[in-house]
C-alpha cells in the first residue's frame, strides 16, 4: 500500500490546479477574452519552451534507449488506430473525433514525471525523460494532424428546403490549407523539432538560456491545468457522459495492455524499463490538449472533459494497474 501514496499524491496536486482554475471561472477573475490569452500564450510560447528544455540536454546512448522508444511509439500508433472506430458511433463528427483522438493517444507527462521520479532507481531517470521526450513528437504530430483534417468539420446539416440543394458539409478554412505546411508551422512541432536538432547537433542549450526556459516551461504545467479548469463545461459533461466514460475507461486500461505487448515485441526485459512504459501509457491525457483543440477547431469543451474525468479517474485506475501488473509479475516491487 505504501507503493501507491506517492501515485495519490501526484494524482491530487494535478486536481488542486484544475479546481484552481474551476473557482477562477466561477468568480469570473477575468473575462473571457483574458483567458483566451493566456491559452495563447501557453500554446505559442509556454508549451515549446518546455518541449526544448525537456529534448535539448539529455544524454543517451541509442542502441540502449531504442527499445522503449520504439515499444513506446508502436504502442500510440496503435492506440491511434483503435480510436477510429470511433467514427462507428451515432453523433460522431469531426471535431469530437479529434478530441476522442487526443484522449487515446496523449499522455500527461507531469503525472508521469512526478510518478516516476518517485518509483525508479535514479539510474533510470535518463530513460524516463528519453522515453517521454521520444513520445512527444508522435503524439504531437498525430494530433496536429488530425485537427488540421477534421478539426471544425460539423456533419452535413440540411440547407433551405426552398433552394432545392439538398445538405451541405460545414467545413472549417484550415482544412483549405495544406496540411503538409500546416503541420511543420505548429508550435508544438516546431519546439520537438529544435529541441532534437540541438540534442543531436550536441549544442543544447547555452546555460544563460537554459534557466529562463526551464523556467518558461515549468509555468507551462501548472498555467494549462487552470486552463483546463475554466474550460470544464459541466453542463457539456453531462450532455456527454456516455462517449466520456467509455473513452475514459477504455483508455486507461486498453493503453497499458498494448503497452505491455509492445514492450514484450522489442524484448524488454528489464522491469523498471516496462514500469516507465506501463506509468506512461496508463496516466491521464494532456492537459495542453485542451489549448490545442481550442487553438485549431476541435471539441473542446470535450476535451475538457476528457482530461478532468480522466485525471480524476486515474487516481483509481492508475493504482488498479499498477497492482495488476505486480501481480501479474510483469513488474517487480519499486525499490
Amino acid at each position: 500500500m505504501n507503493n501507491i501514496l506517492p501515485l495519490i499524491s501526484a494524482l491530487w496536486h494535478i486536481i488542486v490546479f484544475i479546481f484552481i482554475g474551476v473557482f477562477l471561472k466561477r468568480i469570473n477573475f477575468l473575462p473571457e477574452a483574458g483567458w483566451q490569452a493566456i491559452e495563447k500564450l501557453s500554446y505559442y510560447v509556454l508549451f515549446p519552451c518546455l518541449l526544448v528544455y525537456s529534448i535539448a540536454n539529455i544524454e543517451y546512448r541509442i542502441h540502449e534507449f531504442l527499445p522503449l522508444a520504439s515499444a513506446l511509439n508502436i504502442a500510440a500508433l496503435g492506440m491511434f488506430v483503435i480510436s477510429f472506430f470511433a467514427w462507428f458511433g451515432k453523433t460522431m463528427n469531426g471535431p469530437k473525433f479529434t478530441s476522442i483522438l487526443q484522449n487515446n493517444i496523449r499522455f500527461n507527462s507531469y503525472v508521469a514525471l512526478t510518478i516516476l521520479m518517485q518509483y525508479v532507481d535514479a539510474r533510470y531517470y535518463p530513460y524516463v525523460a528519453l522515453g517521454i521526450g521520444s513520445l512527444i513528437p508522435l503524439v504531437n504530430i498525430l494530433s496536429v494532424w488530425s485537427l488540421i483534417i477534421w478539426g471544425k468539420m460539423a456533419l452535413p446539416v440540411a440547407v433551405n428546403a426552398d433552394a432545392n440543394k439538398g445538405a451541405v458539409a460545414k467545413v472549417h478554412p484550415l482544412q483549405k490549407e495544406d496540411p503538409l505546411k500546416s503541420l511543420f508551422q505548429n508550435p508544438l512541432i516546431i519546439g520537438c523539432a529544435i529541441g532534437f536538432s540541438l540534442n543531436f547537433l550536441g549544442i543544447g542549450l547555452n546555460k544563460n538560456i537554459e534557466l529562463p526556459m526551464k523556467m518558461l516551461g515549468e509555468a507551462a504545467l501548472p498555467i494549462g491545468l487552470i486552463a483546463v479548469g475554466v474550460g470544464l463545461d459541466f453542463q457539456k459533461m453531462k450532455e456527454t457522459i456516455d462517449t466520456r466514460l467509455f473513452w475514459v475507461v477504455f483508455r486507461a486500461f486498453v493503453f497499458p495492455i498494448i503497452m505491455v505487448i509492445s514492450c514484450s515485441g522489442f524484448g524488454i526485459r528489464d522491469s523498471n524499463i516496462i514500469l516507465i512504459a506501463l506509468i506512461i501509457a496508463a496516466c491521464p491525457t494532456a492537459t495542453h490538449s485542451y489549448i490545442l483543440s481550442r487553438q485549431m477547431g476541435g471539441d473542446s469543451p470535450l476535451m475538457a472533459s476528457f482530461i478532468g474525468t480522466s485525471t480524476l479517474f486515474s487516481a483509481i485506475t492508475i493504482p488498479i494497474v499498477m497492482l495488476t501488473a505486480l501481480e501479474l509479475g510483469i513488474i517487480e516491487t519499486p525499490y
